[in-house]
Order: C-alpha cells, then sequence, then structure tokens
C-alpha cells in the first residue's frame, strides 16, 4: 500500500474536510433510519429521501438550515443546463435537482459505455451517485465501487445497498486522495472512474494521483464533474455569445468561491500539461456544464490514457478550452 509523506498543511485540510462529511453522514444516516422505520426499502424511494434537500428533515438545525439556505440562492440565481441560465420563477427549486442529476448521469453513462465492468467513484461518500447511476440505467452486470475517506460513508453505502438493491454489485474501500491506493484492484476489467464534487476539497490535485489512476488494471476513461470552470480559459460556454459579460461575471463569481474555501485550483491545468506531454488525451471539456449553486458549477472533463483515443470521441468530443470539437484519430 502506498504510504506517502504530506505536509502538515494538507493534513490539516484532510482532517477538516472528514470532520465536515463525518458530521453530514451522521445527519444523512438519520434520515436513512427514518426512512427505513417506515418500510421503505425500494431504492429510489430511499435514495430520494436520503437526500440534503428531500424527504424528512435533518435533526441537525444546522443542517437543516444550511440546505434550506442552498434553495434560495437557486431560486435566486437560476441554473445552468443545456448552454442556458435558466431562471427558477414559481418552480419549487428541488426540480433543479432532479432535472440536473438526470442531465449528468445520462452523461456520465453514455461516457462509460454498455460494456463498462467496473465503475469506481473517488470520494464517493454514501454513494448517493453511484446509485444514481444504477437508477439512471448503467449497467447491471458492472461493479458499483465506492472509495471513501469516511468510514461513516462506507457504512452508509453498504447499508443502502442491503436494504434496497440486492441486484447491485457495490463494493466499498477506503480512499484517500493524498495518499491514493488502487491496489484492491488486482485483475483488468474495463474500469470507468469518476468524481463528482470531491476533488474540490483537494486544493491542489497531484500528479501521483493521475498516475495511479493510469495504472488501474483496465483503466478506460476518467469523467470529472467539478466546480472548476474557472481554470478553463474562454468564455463561450453559453448558446447566447452577446452574454460574455454574463460569462465572465460568473466565472470570477465561481473563482472567488472556490479561493474563499481553499477548493481545487489546478485540476485542469495538471490535465492539460499531462496532455500536452502525451501522457493523456482529453476528449471532453464542458465548462459550466450545469449548475445547482451558481456559484459552485460544474465543469465536465473526460480524459483517457493517449494510447486508447481511437476508442473516443464520447459526447461529441466538445471542447470548450479549445472552442472547437475533438475529432477521432
Amino acid at each position: 500500500m502506498p504510504d506517502d509523506h504530506i505536509s502538515d498543511a494538507l493534513e490539516e485540510r484532510r482532517n477538516f474536510v472528514k470532520a465536515q462529511y463525518d458530521h453530514l453522514w451522521e445527519g444523512v444516516k438519520s434520515k436513512l433510519e427514518n426512512v427505513l422505520a417506515h418500510g421503505e426499502r425500494d431504492l429510489s424511494r430511499v435514495h430520494l429521501f436520503m437526500r440534503r434537500n428531500f424527504g424528512p428533515g435533518f435533526d441537525d438545525a444546522h443542517l437543516q438550515e444550511k440546505y434550506n439556505d442552498h434553495e434560495k440562492k437557486v431560486s435566486e440565481s437560476g441554473f445552468i443546463c443545456d448552454r442556458q441560465l435558466i431562471r427558477v420563477i414559481a418552480m419549487d427549486p428541488r426540480i433543479v435537482t432532479l432535472m440536473t442529476d438526470a442531465v449528468k448521469m445520462r452523461e456520465a453513462i453514455s461516457v462509460f459505455g454498455p460494456d463498462v465492468g467496473r465503475i469506481v467513484e473517488l470520494g464517493s461518500g454514501w454513494g448517493k451517485n453511484l446509485f444514481n447511476l444504477f437508477k439512471f440505467g448503467a449497467p447491471l452486470e458492472a461493479e458499483y465501487w465506492g472509495m471513501e475517506l469516511t468510514q461513516s460513508g462506507r457504512e452508509l453505502m453498504k447499508r443502502v445497498a442491503t436494504e434496497t438493491v440486492s441486484s447491485m454489485k457495490v463494493g466499498t474501500a477506503p480512499f484517500d486522495y493524498y495518499n491514493a491506493d488502487f491496489s484492491l484492484f488486482a485483475t483488468p476489467a474495463n474500469t470507468c472512474v469518476f468524481t463528482h464534487h470531491s476533488i474540490e476539497q483537494i486544493p491542489e490535485v497531484s500528479v501521483q494521483l493521475i498516475e495511479r489512476i493510469l495504472s488501474i488494471p483496465g483503466f478506460r476513461c476518467c469523467l470529472h464533474f467539478e466546480p472548476c470552470g474557472f481554470q478553463i480559459p474562454g468564455n463561450n460556454w453559453l448558446a447566447d455569445s452577446s452574454q460574455s459579460g454574463l460569462m465572465t461575471e460568473i466565472d470570477e463569481a465561481n473563482k472567488r468561491f472556490a479561493v474563499k474555501r481553499n477548493q481545487n485550483t489546478n485540476l485542469y491545468n495538471l490535465l492539460r500539461e499531462l496532455e500536452q506531454a502525451g501522457r493523456i488525451t482529453i476528449h471532453t471539456v464542458r465548462k459550466y456544464f450545469t449548475s445547482h449553486l451558481i456559484n459552485n458549477a460544474t465543469t465536465m472533463i473526460v480524459w483517457a490514457p493517449n494510447h486508447d483515443s481511437g476508442k473516443f470521441p464520447v459526447s461529441g468530443g466538445i471542447r470548450d478550452d479549445l472552442n472547437t470539437v475533438a475529432t477521432q484519430s
């Protein structure tokens, strides 16, 4: 198992993130227990009611207030979908969650392809996204691996799987971005890795993380849904190109949000450097692909080993960073 030393500052950041998520997963666990106590065993209903803005409220008043505030901000700012900024007027803002879920999950399923054998989420929490992929039509035969820093998150994922979806091949494992270990994947399988607002917690992603992902037996591609749009040059991501001022404003707001919270600042630049060095191929960059909180909007990046470029493009190979459409070599 890798055993890499990290700086005191990164150790402090890791402990901070772990404490924050342990607190959140304790709140989500109470929601799960409430739902199960009422006899729910259907994956779709249990999954929905465990969500932060659905089902029973949090017992923790601070968590409840925090996510009520999220819904209020969605109503005030609108959200991004399909290269449009959509204003919420009378619609329940929770519908935004369901819409953006559908957009992201179907896009991920398209990227992974029907022959994916192993789907691995880094920073998976209680498995919300893995269960969502399964619900939205990812392959029944695939293995679904939740790799997560917190024991509380891993235990929740196992509990949901046991109680609601025996047909799903679920596995969990400890995971630390600062000391990534994929040694449990000893045999080759068509493997797709993804992250969803998880790398945002790592101020600086290391080359070593990417190298270890590349070393997974059977690794095919990696997809990031991360709030890293401000790292990407250019503002041509809204369908209405006349809104350049608005795009710049959203860009600047996302950068302020990330800097204030010590979120990631180098994911795109690192991947671009590795692409230019011939180590990987970036197939898709969709700047501000979608959003819930507009100041923490989701950008989509898909990359793969350079030698696998012939297996793509996926989803049109759109490269917002290059203002062009990638073509298959």
